[in-house]
């Protein structure tokens, strides 16, 4: 009896370990695996403040730009400079047209002549008549390197030359009707490039598929050679200025003026030009003669953004091979500027410094749209050397 009531004993401690145990292992398994996390605090002398920091998730934190992200990005095109085209107001990417000095070139311009190549190319032309009363076309390019192959090269007029050097360019042609006596004039004090008295057969050659004697052309590179020979400068001067503005506006409005759709002009009875403006280019579409002026086989039509028409007293000298005509540029005299099919008057002479000046009906420098300029030099005495009309 005594030894039943003592195991009876012994079974109920253990099952108050068992018990015990089995509530320490449901505590544990409810709270977490370690002792630490049941302790407020956790163990003694260890400081547990860390729990309270703030981890950020790895997803979440901001990263650095990688070299392969970054160069993924679109790049900016690089800056294509711009230079300024000093003969038309317009820019281009050409660096040859930096600071560049014009060159102009005679061309004859007779029906019976009218082997023409080069003159599309050139962004200037100056008209004017010669003694038959056919006319001699000087055409400007901004700078050498812009030359094309160019006919038929032609003898020159002093007035010609002084236009050229107005606006500091280089003058190339054959000869000379001028005369002092017996011998042609030299235009010292120009920088010419003349195929005859300056003996310059390296700057010009033969075409001999062309009769004589309209079978005289040149290009851009002999006249470059031939500017490094002479030794003349390629660079435009810093006080050389056109002898009008350009405006900077894309649209420059005409003041008022007549209308001027069609400009005829005459030069003699021998040689009529006239001008149709064409609303849909902006430009002044040129005839000759009655037939659209075009260049040798070619069907484009020449076109000019603007027209000056310049008005002149005219001198006729006797020479002993015959008459030399002469224009009193110093004094100049009146005309027209005409684009976008207006025509306003105009006032313009050759001043002291050799520099031609044009000024409008208020007296200031006379501006014009940017694009191609054709120049005529007409008679002032010529019976409607100039008509405007609807």
């Amino acid at each position: 009896m005594k030894k039943t009531r003592t195991k009876h004993k012994a079974c109920s401690r253990v099952r108050t370990v068992c018990i015990t145990l089995l509530t320490v292992a449901t505590a544990v398994g409810l709270f977490g695996c370690s002792p630490r996390s049941m302790i407020p605090g956790g163990y003694a002398g260890i400081n547990v403040s860390s729990r309270d920091e703030t981890v950020v998730p790895s997803s979440t934190k901001p990263k650095e730009p990688s070299a392969s992200s970054s160069s993924s990005l679109p790049e900016e095109p690089p800056q294509v400079p711009t230079y300024l085209d000093f003969l038309t107001g317009l820019q281009t990417t050409d660096s040859s047209f930096e600071n560049a000095r014009p060159i102009s070139i005679v061309i004859d311009n007779k029906d019976s002549a009218l082997i023409q190549c080069g003159i599309s190319a050139s962004p200037l032309w100056v008209e004017a008549p010669i003694e038959s009363g056919a006319t001699r076309i000087m055409l400007f390019y901004s700078n050498a390197k812009s030359i094309p192959t160019v006919a038929s090269v032609a003898s020159t007029r002093s007035y010609l030359v002084k236009l050229s050097n107005a606006f500091g360019a280089v003058s190339a042609y054959a000869g000379t009707t001028d005369r002092i006596g017996e011998a042609s004039v030299s235009f010292s004090g120009f920088d010419t490039l003349d195929y005859i008295l300056q003996n310059l057969s390296s700057v010009f050659f033969r075409d001999t598929a062309i009769a004589s004697p309209y079978s005289l052309l040149t290009d851009g590179v002999r006249i470059t050679n031939g500017i490094l020979n002479c030794r003349y400068s390629a660079t435009r001067k810093s006080e050389q200025v056109l002898p009008w503005l350009f405006s900077a506006e894309d649209q420059l409005i005409p003041s008022a003026g007549e209308r001027a759709n069609t400009v005829d002009l005459c030069f003699s009875v021998h040689q009529s030009v006239s001008f149709r403006y064409d609303s849909e280019i902006g430009a002044y579409k040129r005839m000759q003669n009655g037939i659209p002026h075009t260049e040798t086989q070619s069907d484009a039509q020449i076109s000019f953004r603007n027209l000056l028409l310049l008005t002149c007293d005219s001198l006729v000298h006797e020479q002993e091979n015959g008459t030399r005509l002469d224009f009193d540029l110093e004094s100049g005299g009146n005309g027209y500027a005409v684009f976008d099919g207006v025509a306003t008057k105009i006032v313009w002479r050759l001043d002291e410094s050799g520099l031609l000046k044009i000024s409008d009906q208020n007296g200031k420098l006379l501006t014009l749209p940017a694009g191609k300029t054709y120049v005529g030099l007409l008679k002032s005495s010529a019976l409607n050397a100039i008509m405007l009309s609807e």
